[in-house]
């Protein structure tokens, strides 16, 4: 099973890293879940059987920069979602408290 891993330098990506043999776990710099035609891009070269979307802000973040909490928490998972849905993948979305 081909998976790809959003946050990739995160904990939770970092402990789901070893549950699987074809692997891609991404930092926000090689995949911003809020650029949605990136998302497309990488998401459509790499093919993934399930995108497991670790990317998340915290919530003091969140408290500062609404919008920018609305795009990561919101649209990214949005565009994650659409894309895995065009490729018949499965997705699976993290969030913290």
């Amino acid at each position: 099973m081909r998976a790809l891993i959003t946050g990739g330098g995160g904990l939770v990506a970092t402990a789901l890293i070893r549950h699987f043999d074809d692997v891609f776990a991404l930092k926000h710099a090689a995949l911003d879940i809020t650029n949605k035609a990136m998302v497309d891009d990488v998401i459509g070269r790499i093919h993934p059987d399930v995108i497991i979307n670790t990317a998340v802000i915290g919530v003091d973040a969140c408290e500062r920069d609404p919008a920018l909490a609305m795009a990561i928490n919101v649209d990214g998972p949005a565009n994650l979602a659409e894309a895995a849905t065009r490729i018949g993948a499965a997705i699976v979305h993290f969030s913290r408290k």
